[in-house]
């Protein structure tokens, strides 16, 4: 309660309240009770038109961080290898202004994430992406099993959960 109050106290009146100071109040409630209501105190300020046009439509959004820098979202894979970390910095930072973030996003996935922390955790200490042989058709072997393994498929190409994917009356497909 204590918490409501003194948001209360600063907030003056309703046309003070701003989207910055809904999400403070939200993250000074989140060890209390009424917690699970707490996204009312920022859609009903949004929705009364109070925050103002430029104000995100949801406190997930208002709390949401800004697009993330290229050394920011490299830097998050924690890629052990200086030499390798600066090269995907590199090539991330010259694909990015043809690419929208989300592209540029996935492209980070596959390389920091799928290639180049697989290839430090099962060879420790690799310190650049020219390749043996016998490490790339281990990695390629690494990447095709869990791809087909997250995706459900067997190796025979069969659908294991005996169903066919994507059929049904919207898609006019049947088994």
């Amino acid at each position: 309660m204590q918490n409501s109050r003194s948001a209360a106290d600063r907030c003056g009146s309703i046309a003070d309240i701003t989207a910055d100071g809904c999400v403070e109040f939200a993250t000074n409630m989140r060890g209390s009770h009424r917690a699970r209501h707490v996204t009312l105190f920022y859609t009903l300020p949004f929705e009364m038109g109070i925050l103002g046009e430029d104000a995100p439509p949801t406190l997930a959004a208002a709390r949401a961080p800004g697009q993330r820098s290229v050394q920011q979202v490299v830097g998050s894979y924690r890629i052990v290898s200086p030499r390798v970390r600066e090269l995907l910095i590199a090539y991330l930072t010259i694909r990015k202004p043809e690419l929208d973030y989300t592209s540029l996003q996935g492209l980070a996935v596959t390389l920091c994430l799928t290639y180049c922390s697989d290839l430090e955790k099962h060879h420790p200490g690799i310190d650049s992406t020219d390749l043996a042989p016998d490490v790339a058709a281990a990695w390629k072997h690494r990447v095709k099993t869990s791809a087909r393994a997250s995706s459900g498929g067997a190796s025979d190409g069969r659908n294991p959960r005996g169903s066919c994917p994507r059929s049904g009356p919207a898609t006019g497909r049947q088994c």
